[in-house]
């Protein structure tokens, strides 16, 4: 029986809200064929397995599964996989650098065959962390002063 490994109980949660909403948008406002239903949704979700970051999960007598934290967003997991003596790590975006609200990803020394990592900006130059607060700031500071002109003005 093919089932999912999820990381974490939130991110169960938050699976079928996630595919439902992809669906509608795809679907709905787009317009594009539909690959799945809520049904479909529902069926995949009663098969999904959590996982807790570190617990490892033995699949059968040849495969094992472990979470490992990633420090990218909530609930974003890199996974180790075993299979036999062949060791791989696959992971999306990672974070190795800690900031106001996540820890920077933590990871067993492993022995690895093969590491698959995917990135969304590895070409970006970012702006420092210290320039992004910054500028989060200035826009919370100019949405606070547009609102309280506003307050005064309707007082």
């Amino acid at each position: 029986m093919l089932k999912l490994i999820a990381p974490q109980y939130p991110t169960k949660a938050l699976a079928p809200l996630m595919l439902e909403d992809y669906r509608k948008v795809m679907v709905e406002r787009r317009g594009e064929e539909e690959q799945f239903s809520s049904e479909h949704i529902v069926e995949c979700m009663k098969k999904v397995i959590a996982v807790d970051l570190k617990q490892t999960v033995h699949v059968d007598k040849d495969l094992q599964i472990r979470a490992y934290y990633a420090g990218h967003v909530l609930g974003a997991a890199m996974f180790y996989a075993k299979v036999g003596d062949t060791a791989m790590v696959y992971t999306g975006d990672y974070n190795m650098t800690p900031d106001r609200h996540l820890g920077a990803a933590q990871i067993d020394r492993l022995q690895l065959d093969l590491l698959i990592s995917e990135s969304t900006y590895a070409t970006t130059i970012r702006d420092s962390k210290y320039g992004r607060e910054r500028e989060f700031l200035k826009a919370v500071w100019n949405i606070n002063t547009i609102i309280s002109q506003i307050f005064l003005y309707f007082y």
